[in-house]
């Protein structure tokens, strides 16, 4: 059996870039932004994902 460190929500938010009318691949992502928010604690982590680290899709 697997044990977890934390239980919480994760959220993902994008910022598309200036000229996208429609964010249909990582292409037109100008940032990508990961939040963890713990059940038992009041502090959110916030993440700021590079490029290099987004899976080909």
């Amino acid at each position: 059996m697997t044990d977890y460190v934390e239980k919480g929500d994760i959220y993902f938010f994008y910022r598309p870039k200036v000229n996208a009318q429609k964010v249909q691949n990582l292409d037109d992502v100008q940032r990508l932004h990961l939040v963890l928010v713990p059940d038992d604690d009041d502090t959110a982590r916030l993440f700021l994902v590079g490029k290099s680290v987004c899976p080909r899709l």
